[in-house]
């Protein structure tokens, strides 16, 4: 007979504990409580909360989405004096935009300043076509990972709020924008005898910001991550 059992794979609402758990834990952190302080107090409270989970309690009531202004209660009710707590950036619909057309630009211009030029010396003799995917699909996807993480970097302390999920979305979003916004800017570029001086540039650039920001979002429109508290969808 064989000595293994198979794993039990923790139900949705056990991971929900873990991950709240977790934000308090966080938000004690940023209020400045003393590390081993904390950690009993998360140790605790999970085990708390677990318990009266466990009784029958409704998950829903246990848990107070305002992770911050629990940790406060907690820490003045056991004692201790917290600091008051740094404001995180408001996550809304316009911010996530925004940050990540600003990490679009950033992208781009790194991909301008130097995928293509030292692509262009890399591949002298290649096919033509060949190397123009190479040099585009290159840059393309500079330019979405920048802006996948400016909005990751922005919004970091908030990952329940921009999960995962929410940014693979986003970044679907910001590609498929970012293709779609192709055909109105090679009409302008070939009415400008595909000029390469700046104001050009950065009306092509302002050609797809909006089919960018439109992609991202009819992408994050129903995710989880951004509909988690109320207003975050707001513009």
């Amino acid at each position: 007979m064989s000595d293994e059992y198979p794993q039990v794979q923790p139900s949705p609402d056990a991971e929900r504990l873990d991950a709240w758990v977790e934000e308090v834990e966080l938000a004690l952190t940023k209020l400045q409580i003393p590390a081993r302080a904390r950690r009993l107090l998360a140790v605790e409270l999970h085990r708390d909360l677990e318990e009266s989970w466990r009784a029958g309690a409704d998950l829903n009531s246990l848990l107070d989405p305002d992770t911050m202004g629990f940790a406060q209660s907690l820490a003045r009710a056991n004692d201790l004096d917290p600091v008051t707590p740094p404001s995180d950036p408001k996550v809304t619909l316009r911010s996530v935009i925004t940050t990540a057309l600003a990490g679009g630009v950033l992208g781009a211009f790194i991909s301008w300043n130097l995928v293509y030029p030292v692509g262009s010396q890399m591949l002298p003799n290649a096919p033509l076509v060949g190397a123009l995917i190479l040099l585009h699909g290159t840059a393309a996807t500079i330019t979405v990972a920048a802006a996948v993480l400016a909005v990751r970097w922005r919004f970091r302390d908030q990952s329940s709020v921009v999960d995962l999920s929410t940014l693979i979305h986003l970044g679907a979003g910001f590609l498929v924008g970012g293709l779609l916004s192709i055909l109105p800017i090679v009409g302008f570029a070939a009415a400008t005898g595909y000029s390469s001086a700046s104001i050009v540039v950065l009306t092509e650039a302002a050609i797809a910001a909006p089919f960018c920001a439109a992609g991202i979002a009819f992408a994050t429109r129903k995710r989880s991550g951004l509909m988690a508290s109320p207003g975050h969808l707001q513009s």
